[in-house]
């Protein structure tokens, strides 16, 4: 598994014979279309090649959707239906005050504080902002409504920012987890 980039961002992970890409299209190679169309009867959109040959050219004839060159990449969309009081929340300011919060006395404040700052730079480079924001809404909703959510699954175990917003229960600065395992 190959994770695709363009000027830096990710766009999309290379599998097999296909390209997923992060904002919901796939990408395959021309000599593959017919194979993926006879093993998935029902996809007919969202289907993009590399190169446009003689067979796409026919194949198009008969399609609504018409499979084309993918020339351009959605940005990814974080701006879901939340209020706006999310939105609008400042993630450092946010982040920071739950680190005060729970972890003022804390023998290893300092050291929180270093991999706080590293881990939402992190979040930062990869434009995450807004998703920490929905998050936290998450966090809230559940919270207000008595939902329970699981300890902690996956990677995202490693991330202490995660862990500060409420999403999971593991302290991954007291176990040393390391955060690059969850944003890889």
């Amino acid at each position: 598994m190959e994770i695709i980039t363009q000027n830096s961002f990710k766009i999309g992970t290379q599998l097999k014979n296909r390209f997923l890409c992060y904002d919901g299209d796939i990408i395959i190679s021309p000599d593959k279309i017919m194979e993926l169309m006879l093993t998935h009867k029902n996809l007919d959109k969202n289907i993009f090649v590399d190169e446009i040959t003689e067979d796409i050219n026919q194949l198009n004839k008969y399609r609504l959707n018409k499979i084309k060159i993918k020339s351009d990449f959605k940005d990814l969309d974080f701006s879901w239906n939340i209020p706006e009081e999310f939105k609008d929340i400042n993630i450092e300011q946010f982040v920071f005050n739950k680190l005060i919060e729970n972890f003022k006395l804390d023998s290893n404040y300092n050291g929180r504080i270093i991999r706080t700052k590293k881990e939402l730079d992190k979040f930062k480079n990869y434009n995450l902002y807004d998703f920490l924001n929905v998050l936290i809404y998450v966090v809230y909703v559940f919270e207000k409504h008595n939902i329970v959510w699981g300890v902690g699954r996956g990677s995202s175990v490693s991330s202490f920012v995660l862990y500060l917003i409420g999403i999971h229960d593991i302290d991954s600065y007291k176990y040393n987890l390391t955060f690059e395992d969850f944003l890889k």
